[in-house]
């Protein structure tokens, strides 16, 4: 299932975007001060893969509903002319996080927009050095903020 990516935003969007954690917000504001983000286009809690199944019958409306917030979420992806990024905002960063993002990836990949690269961007104000060679070994960038 192709990504679900919600309404754009320009790169210089300043509000908070919906869904977005207090502790991803605050990264998210540590992100963006640092100067321009490198993106055309801006998109938040983008919805990849499918969703979960549901049990019984409901009525198309609840089926509908429960496929969108059943599927899993990207924090927030950035798109330009070259191609896309996928940003994980976690605070104090972990392996969660670097499977989170191998998930997203292989989602994305699975029915992807377009044909452009995908990279990986982990967002995190801390994380363990012992674990930043596992972010070489599946081609994730490390951005601390």
């Amino acid at each position: 299932m192709k990504p679900d990516f919600g309404p754009p935003f320009p790169p210089t969007f300043a509000g908070r975007p919906a869904h977005m954690s207090s502790v991803d917000f605050v990264l998210w504001l540590r992100l963006t001060h640092q100067g321009p983000l490198p993106f055309e286009r801006l998109f938040f809690d983008v919805a990849v893969g499918e969703g979960a199944a549901i049990a019984g019958d409901p009525p198309a409306n609840v089926r509908s509903a429960w496929q969108r917030i059943s599927r899993p979420r990207i924090d927030v992806v950035g798109e330009h002319a070259a191609g896309w990024t996928i940003l994980e905002l976690r605070g104090a960063a972990g392996p969660g996080a670097i499977g989170s993002l191998t998930v997203y990836r292989d989602l994305w990949l699975a029915d992807p927009p377009d044909d452009r690269p995908l990279e990986l961007v982990l967002v995190t104000d801390v994380f363990p050095t012992n674990l930043e060679s596992s972010l070489g070994k599946v081609d994730i960038r490390l951005m601390l903020v």
